[in-house]
């Protein structure tokens, strides 16, 4: 058994950590694409007379 398992537990949580707000991140990232596109479809489709 491991005497210190501080360390290696305190770099575990450390990267696990780091994982999560990459995925976290990539799922904001995502959602703003998601919403822009949203955006350009609706300024696409809305006849331009309608735009002030």
């Amino acid at each position: 058994m491991d005497s210190n398992p501080t360390p290696r537990a305190l770099v575990a949580d450390s990267y696990e950590n780091s994982i999560t707000s990459k995925k976290q991140n990539n799922v904001d990232n995502l959602n703003i694409q998601v919403s822009r596109n949203i955006l350009l479809l609706i300024r696409e489709k809305t006849p331009k007379e309608s735009i002030t």
